[in-house]
């Protein structure tokens, strides 16, 4: 993804779009490309706060954790990517934590 892409994401307010979208089960390819895109944008601090504001984690480690995932391997590798990416934040990391 390029600079001007994950900037576009951000300032447009389009993670609470992509975060809402996690949770659209009817639509795993939807769910898929939502955390693909969380994973390519996470790489800035800004985007890991926003994911962690807007209520991604819990759907996220759900995914994770849900069979159904676990037989998609690229929505199962998009999701683990996703939550290994927002972990660098500390507060992501706390944040799970304390919901666990």
């Amino acid at each position: 993804m390029t600079r001007g892409t994950s900037l576009a994401i951000q300032t447009e307010g389009m993670i609470r779009d992509i975060v809402r979208h996690l949770s659209t089960e009817e639509y795993p390819m939807l769910r898929r490309y939502c955390a693909e895109t969380i994973f390519k944008c996470s790489e800035n601090a800004l985007t890991r706060d926003m994911v962690r504001q807007a209520g991604g984690l819990d759907p996220l480690v759900n995914m994770a954790r849900n069979p159904k995932t676990k037989e998609d391997k690229p929505l199962l590798a998009a999701v683990t990517g996703a939550i290994w990416k927002t972990a660098i934040s500390p507060a992501n990391v706390e944040r799970r934590l304390s919901s666990s």
